[in-house]
């Protein structure tokens, strides 16, 4: 059984059971049985999440999955049998639920419509985020497509939709910043001639794709889509080429193996060499590497991935979790300034994926449009 379904069906018995706790001592929902199913109803997530546990490892992902349907499943499905055991026991009298019971149950019904929307509305409804940027050393307008965190372990319509979006906006360049995909060896073989595919397409529409490697992904698999389609992959390395006629160099980090925010040393002596009115990328899959770079280091634009601009956001709250140091108004997406350089970090394309819940919600999927202009 997968793990999703797993965790579903828990979420439903114990939606059953803190509703068997309250009819036991109240067949009907007063507001005693209501408090008693939810009482019963976090102590009962709380042995599910003990159950799953001890069946599955879970990881951080897994246990907010197991959270999410006690609040999106469990609580509403608790909240309808407690209407429809209501609706049968007093039809035919001239009884009804008092207003404030009443008024509870159906409150108790909106996580469930809160969740199809997170769930199956917002990962669908794809943008393009439009960002004009001022560089002091752009010679002339540039404009940049990032394609960020497809992490996708098929390629479908929404990842094709992406790069029409990417493609539509006429760009020199395309940058992605890792996270390519998120699958098992047999699985990224099956989708690798849909990747090929979606890069020769990139490459068609601007001869301009340069990528860095992510968490999900990996440099062997991004290393030989690259040798197949003339799409650049750097691994701590720097590549320099004539964009839309000007000179531009890109530097491209791997994973840090230690802070977050670390580069390596060989790659900060390469860029150390460009010269400092050389307009100057560094494409990194994590943000965090604008943190701590020294003001010698002639980086005039970070563009990075990673954060999925928190995938949950709240109003007036923001992101719940970035997974990064940078300021969390930066980790949110879009482009800001961190210690004094221009860093645009793409909110991604897809989701995070494993036994994390397949939510979006206040942060919609979105492929980065970059106008690069002199300033």
């Amino acid at each position: 059984m997968g793990f999703s379904l797993q965790i579903l069906l828990g979420s439903v018995v114990v939606a059953i059971a803190a509703f068997a706790v309250a009819q036991r001592a109240d067949p009907l929902p007063s507001l005693p049985a209501i408090g008693r199913s939810l009482f019963a109803l976090f102590w009962l997530s709380v042995v599910a999440l003990l159950v799953h546990a001890i069946t599955r490892p879970l990881d951080f992902f897994g246990v907010v999955h197991v959270l999410y349907l006690a609040v999106v499943v469990s609580l509403p499905l608790t909240s309808l049998l407690h209407l429809f055991s209501g609706w049968v026991r007093l039809r035919g009298t001239k009884r009804r639920l008092a207003n404030l019971n009443y008024a509870l149950l159906i409150l108790g019904l909106l996580p469930a419509a809160l969740g199809w929307y997170a769930t199956h509305v917002v990962p669908d409804q794809l943008t393009t985020d439009r960002q004009t940027i001022v560089l002091a050393d752009v010679a002339q307008p540039i404009r940049v497509a990032v394609i960020s965190d497809l992490q996708t372990p098929n390629i479908g319509q929404h990842e094709l939709d992406a790069v029409a979006l990417a493609v539509a906006s006429e760009p020199h360049l395309v940058l992605i910043p890792g996270d390519l995909w998120a699958a098992s060896p047999a699985t990224f073989e099956a989708m690798r001639p849909d990747l090929v595919d979606i890069l020769e397409t990139l490459l068609d529409a601007t001869h301009h794709v340069v990528m860095v490697v992510g968490d999900t992904d990996n440099l062997v698999g991004l290393q030989g889509l690259a040798d197949e389609t003339g799409a650049v992959l750097l691994a701590n390395e720097i590549w320099e080429h004539d964009v839309a006629g000007q000179q531009i160099v890109i530097a491209g980090t791997t994973l840090p193996l230690g802070p977050r925010s670390s580069i390596d040393e060989s790659l900060l002596d390469q860029i150390q060499s460009i010269p400092d009115d050389q307009l100057t990328i560094l494409l990194s899959h994590r943000p965090d590497v604008a943190l701590g770079l020294d003001d010698s280091v002639p980086v005039d634009l970070i563009v990075a991935g990673h954060t999925h601009g928190g995938q949950v956001a709240l109003p007036g709250l923001g992101p719940l979790v970035t997974f990064s140091d940078v300021p969390r108004s930066a980790a949110a997406g879009g482009a800001s300034v961190v210690e004094g350089r221009a860093l645009y970090v793409s909110s991604g394309v897809g989701l995070e994926r494993g036994q994390a819940p397949q939510v979006r919600f206040g942060v919609a999927p979105e492929v980065g449009i970059l106008e690069l202009i002199s300033g």
